[in-house]
């Protein structure tokens, strides 16, 4: 059973280096002056498609997170710190749709919504 555990690890950090590859590719290249959109008539196909694994792939890990915790003894400092943790995770992940959806009902980019620091975060 230990080993089905440890695989399921493992395949989530692969999974999670290979969902975020698209979106890393963009942001260093966006950072260098580089559209990739401009390039790779692919790469907005490969964005979108990087955003559904990752919702999936998030909800995956949460899942495991939530399982690992349950298994820690009650109130001692690995259960506090995982709890901490999963309370900041659930407090952040609406943070990164809601600037998207919030820029498309009020038809303005990103940058014109948030104050400078929040879209710094949100970078």
């Amino acid at each position: 059973m230990e080993k089905i555990k440890s695989l399921e690890a493992a395949i989530l950090q692969i999974a999670a280096v290979i969902v975020a590859a698209p979106r890393y590719m963009g942001a260093f290249a966006a950072a260098i002056g580089i559209q990739l959109v401009d390039y790779y008539t692919w790469f907005p196909n490969a964005e979108i498609w990087s955003g559904a694994a990752m919702a999936i792939l998030e909800g995956w890990a949460i899942a495991f997170i939530f399982r690992k915790w349950r298994q820690l003894p009650i109130k001692s400092w690995p259960w506090i710190v995982m709890l901490f943790l999963q309370i900041a995770l659930m407090l952040t992940l609406p943070f990164v749709a809601a600037p998207y959806l919030m820029s498309a009902q009020l038809s303005q980019p990103v940058k014109n919504i948030l104050s400078p620091f929040l879209l710094w975060l949100f970078s």
